[in-house]
């Protein structure tokens, strides 16, 4: 059996962080658990200290608040990350893209194929970068987003 461990929050990623769910999130992480965050969820994580400089991912549009209150995180733009025992996903349809992704390193590709061809859905690599319009482009391109690290493309 996997414990994982997935925070979900929203337009307000920092209101309702109570000191017992940061609690929890690190007595959970500090036990091999794994625990990640999809979108505006980061922002938990990285309050209860577990973020740090670690590679992390949120939705492009909290990157720069995410970045203002974490400045030394190492927000990175694509759809999701897996590494070690954390996981992070960009929200939106990425979300289902690190749940194939979760699926197929617990239960096996063949599981992880099903799934997909069940919702329609042909998996996107980890690295794809999140889908941006011409402001949030334009905002990355001219290094506003300090700390922030492209996808490949």
């Amino acid at each position: 059996m996997v414990d994982v461990y997935l925070l979900f929050e929203g337009n307000l990623p920092t209101q309702r962080n109570s000191p017992e769910l940061l609690a929890k999130l690190r007595e959970v992480a500090r036990y091999g658990a794994t625990v990640g965050a999809v979108d505006t969820g980061a922002f938990a994580l990285a309050q209860a200290g577990l973020i740090g400089t670690r590679p992390s991912v949120l939705h492009w549009e909290a990157m720069p608040t995410f970045n203002e209150r974490f400045p030394d995180s190492d927000l990175r733009n694509q759809l999701f990350l897996v590494e070690g025992n954390q996981v992070y996903g960009a929200g939106g349809v990425a979300t289902l893209d690190l749940m194939l992704e979760l699926i197929g390193r617990s239960q096996g590709p063949v599981l992880a194929n099903e799934v997909a061809n069940a919702l329609v859905h042909s998996p996107r690599p980890a690295q794809a970068p999140q889908r941006l319009d011409a402001p949030a482009e334009r905002w990355i391109s001219r290094g506003l987003a300090a700390g922030i690290i492209p996808a490949s493309r």
